[in-house]
């Protein structure tokens, strides 16, 4: 019995020819990939000896199936109906269907097949202007009929609370990147370390349905640096001051959800390197307009000062462990890039770009922009 991994929407992005992984969108695939012992499909094909079929809609999924709304034009349509029809042919020869982070129930079901149809007459226009070829257009009411039963209402879905662990990965986005292999992982995109303990640990925590604790991962707090420290508290000092409190108090509510639940380790991991301010960032990741408050300098100050009040905490108060980053990831000596070589990873810029010694290096971050490290350069072993 085989069981494989993929996206109903849009393929998972492939490994480059060297094996490496740029792709943050695809580390959370390939976690489940990991947690399930289940090879994760790049194209439209299902093998042959596929007994399970985990659809995995993306680590941006709303639970609305709102991938079937995005404004996708010419071949990527081509892509869509393939996979579609994939799924609706593996269903037919009898295959099951899990659904991974998500469920399809009779008041919410979304009828994939005729949100395909329903979008054929804009497909069609763009064949005509020579944007796409004929592929989608070939859609017809019998494959809607197929895909439609790929997933009805009772297929069975899967989240993280339900895997198998008596550990625990908690925390933003960026936790992907430092999951604990074995466990189960809660990801909360775009949570700060300051809200996290405002809210209490153990709500996330209660809501993994954990049993018999044993290791309890803790990584966030590098959107606090980037977004928030030095917004509101604009004098570095203070900021400093406000990134070892703030540090202080993740330490006293670890060790608090230590002794509330029996974890038997406590691991917090330290904040990651600050990277070049000329670094192009999406607008999804900007607060109120900006992508970071502070100059790479000052948020450098701010995230070294947070990671000594760890180290402090652990020779002061104890009872958890830090994980580093590998030194490697950082630039140990003042690199310059001539400004004939700046590509579309930076924003606009006519000058040299000089790497100073701890800016986090640029090729071990997701490609071609954001904030997060690529698998290839996660905790974990992917590749």
């Amino acid at each position: 019995m085989a069981k494989y991994i993929m996206s109903p929407y849009l393929p998972h992005a492939s490994p480059k020819k060297d094996g490496s992984q740029p792709s943050h969108r695809a580390g959370w695939a390939l976690l489940w990939s990991q947690q399930l012992n289940a090879p994760l499909i790049h194209n439209n094909d299902i093998p042959a000896d596929c007994t399970t079929l985990y659809l995995e809609p993306g680590m941006e999924f709303d639970g609305k199936q709102k991938s079937f709304n995005m404004a996708l034009s010419g071949k990527m349509w081509n892509g869509l109906y393939l996979r579609m029809k994939r799924i609706a042919d593996y269903v037919d020869r009898g295959g099951k269907i899990v659904l991974i982070g998500h469920t399809i129930d009779g008041e919410k079901s979304v009828d994939w097949g005729e949100r395909l149809y329903s979008r054929k007459k804009n497909y069609d226009a763009q064949v005509l202007i020579g944007k796409a070829d004929l592929t989608f257009g070939q859609l017809f009411p019998n494959d809607v009929e197929k895909i439609k039963r790929a997933t009805l209402p009772g297929t069975p879905s899967l989240y993280q609370q339900d895997i198998k662990s008596n550990c625990l990965t908690f925390g933003d986005s960026h936790a992907i990147s430092a999951w604990l292999e074995g466990s189960k992982c809660s990801r909360n995109d775009g949570m700060t370390l300051n809200g996290a303990l405002e809210r209490g640990f153990s709500s996330y925590i209660d809501d993994m349905q954990m049993q018999d604790c044993h290791i309890l991962r803790l990584y966030m707090g590098n959107i606090d640096v980037r977004h928030h420290l030095l917004r509101l508290f604009p004098e570095t000092a203070n900021a400093v001051k406000q990134a070892e409190r703030l540090a202080a108090k993740y330490v006293t509510e670890a060790l608090a959800m230590k002794n509330k639940y029996g974890f038997n380790e406590i691991q917090i991991v330290s904040l990651l390197p600050i990277e070049h301010e000329a670094r192009r960032l999406p607008k999804t990741g900007f607060y109120k307009g900006q992508p970071f408050w502070g100059t790479t300098k000052e948020r450098t100050q701010v995230r070294n000062a947070f990671n000594r009040r760890l180290k402090q905490e652990l020779k002061t108060v104890g009872g958890f462990k830090i994980i580093d980053w590998p030194s490697e990831y950082q630039h140990h000596a003042t690199v310059t890039l001539p400004a004939s070589q700046v590509s579309g990873t930076f924003k606009e810029h006519t000058d040299d770009i000089s790497f100073e010694y701890g800016m986090l290096r640029f090729d071990v971050m997701e490609k071609p922009h954001s904030v997060h490290v690529a698998p290839s350069f996660y905790l974990w072993s992917i590749v």
